[in-house]
């Protein structure tokens, strides 16, 4: 069994201010995967991500050369 944990949907990333609290927030959600010895977790960074998401770090095009 493995469970796929998705740390942001569209629609919420709003709540948080910019992309370093974004960051900060999927370094903190692994942290606390690997903190408490978790297998087989398929994390899901962002969900649907071909919508508008207010931070540019959630888009597919952001890291695209």
């Amino acid at each position: 069994m493995a469970v796929i944990l998705g740390y942001f949907y569209f629609g919420q990333d709003q709540r948080l201010k910019d992309e370093g609290a974004v960051t900060r927030a999927a370094d903190n959600a692994t942290k606390w995967v690997f903190d408490h010895d978790y297998r087989n977790v398929l994390i899901e960074i962002n969900n649907e991500c071909n919508v508008a998401y207010d931070h540019d770090i959630l888009r597919p095009d952001a890291y695209t050369s």
